[in-house]
């Protein structure tokens, strides 16, 4: 998930429009378990390296990276403390999601997403790319034990109805948008395949100089 904390939006000086991304909340968390176990300065290391991933996800329970999606869209660092509480925080959630951010946008839909940023900011231009920061040498979600997915997904029940009600804003905006979306995506998909191997080449040349 790459979204502003809601929460923040207190500290801002003047009225700001917001954006955010999120991403499939079992993707998430798989990445995060093996993004942990490779950081050795991450308080949950210790933890996740004695323990499966479907052990991290109960033992974790409440906190991280369980849910935290929606309690950081809701403003709200802490743990869930209750089915109750869950259910107020996702409805924080949703109402933020409706009424204050400009675009909200989802990680496997990345591209429209951009494009619906540049029309709502109107911006001249899309802003192009590269991936970056990505958890390698983790097994995909195929390869993930059925049993695994599914106790990931029973401590996550929060952020998989906040993903389905971001996908269907995202939804929306694309039908809005019509066919002069999907001829702009298409030029973009190759415009930033273009420049993303150029910027990789040029990185790979840069590196390849140092001493």
């Amino acid at each position: 998930m790459g979204h502003f904390h809601y929460g923040a939006h207190r500290f801002l000086s003047k009225p700001s429009r917001y954006i955010t991304v999120l991403r499939d909340p079992i993707e998430r968390v798989i990445s995060h378990y093996y993004f942990v176990r490779r950081s050795p300065t991450h308080y949950l290391y210790e933890t996740s390296r004695s323990l499966t991933l479907g052990e991290f996800v109960v033992t974790c329970g409440a906190e991280e990276p369980n849910n935290d999606q929606t309690r950081l869209l809701a403003g709200e660092c802490e743990p869930v403390a209750s089915d109750a509480r869950g259910r107020q925080l996702f409805a924080l959630a949703t109402q933020h999601l409706r009424n204050d951010f400009a675009m909200t946008g989802l990680t496997e839909d990345f591209d429209r997403s951009v494009l619906l940023m540049k029309r709502a900011f109107g911006w001249r231009s899309a802003p192009f790319y590269t991936r970056d920061n990505v958890t390698r040498q983790r097994p995909t979600r195929e390869r993930i034990p059925e049993e695994t997915l599914r106790v990931i997904a029973a401590y996550n029940q929060l952020d998989l109805e906040l993903y389905d009600y971001a996908r269907a804003l995202l939804q929306a905006q694309i039908q809005l948008h019509g066919t002069s979306l999907e001829k702009e995506l298409h030029a973009f998909k190759r415009l930033n395949s273009v420049r993303g191997a150029l910027s990789i080449l040029m990185r790979s040349r840069f590196l390849a100089r140092q001493p």
